[in-house]
């Protein structure tokens, strides 16, 4: 009976200090909703910068943005050439890569772009303008060939060498997110004498 009652009163307790630990475990704490928006501000403060508030003339806008293009590095005639590269080939029930194949590259004929505002790409004769900053990704200076072959406008950039090769890019007709137009590398060209 001893041992009964003392196993009794060992178990109580135990009981009682889990029922103890238990309350702590499980007081309610008080919690924020994670999914309510957050105001941010929108930061707008321009450093070692000057606001002009004088109104933009677009025109005068237009024209020093052609001046300040070099078009000495676009005017000239070009001898077009599309870069040859590698496909690869991959099984079709497994998905394992099977092999490449190098595709040898082809001429794509010859531009000319003229100091007067016009160009001659192959058998297409029309007027290119500068490029906007930022309109053609990755070029610091880039003029656009307007309704060019297959009827869409082309871009014509540095190439990213320095042996003075300019590389041919073609509007896709997508878009980025941002809005921006998708250009997709045609050829490129070396300056014939």
């Amino acid at each position: 009976m001893v041992k009964k009652s003392l196993c009794l009163s060992i178990l109580a307790l135990f009981i009682a200090s889990q029922a103890e630990a238990a309350e702590i475990w499980s007081e309610p704490s008080k919690t924020e909703v994670w999914s309510q928006p957050t105001k941010t501000e929108i930061w707008t403060e321009n450093w070692n910068t000057k606001t002009n508030t004088q109104p933009v003339d677009t025109k005068k806008s237009q024209e020093k943005q052609k001046q300040n293009l070099n078009v000495n590095d676009f005017i000239g005639k070009w001898k077009l050439w599309i870069p040859g590269g590698m496909t690869s080939y991959y099984y079709v029930n497994s998905g394992n890569y099977a092999g490449s194949k190098y595709n040898p590259g082809a001429s794509n004929g010859t531009l000319t772009i003229n100091k007067d505002g016009t160009y001659t790409f192959n058998k297409t004769k029309g007027k290119w303008r500068a490029a906007k900053p930022g309109e053609v990704y990755g070029a610091e200076s880039a003029i656009i060939l307007t309704n060019g072959p297959d009827k869409v406008d082309w871009a014509v950039k540095k190439a990213e060498s320095k042996d003075g090769k300019i590389v041919l890019l073609w509007d896709s007709g997508g878009k980025y997110t941002d809005g921006s137009k998708i250009w997709i590398a045609g050829s490129e060209g070396t300056k014939t004498k």
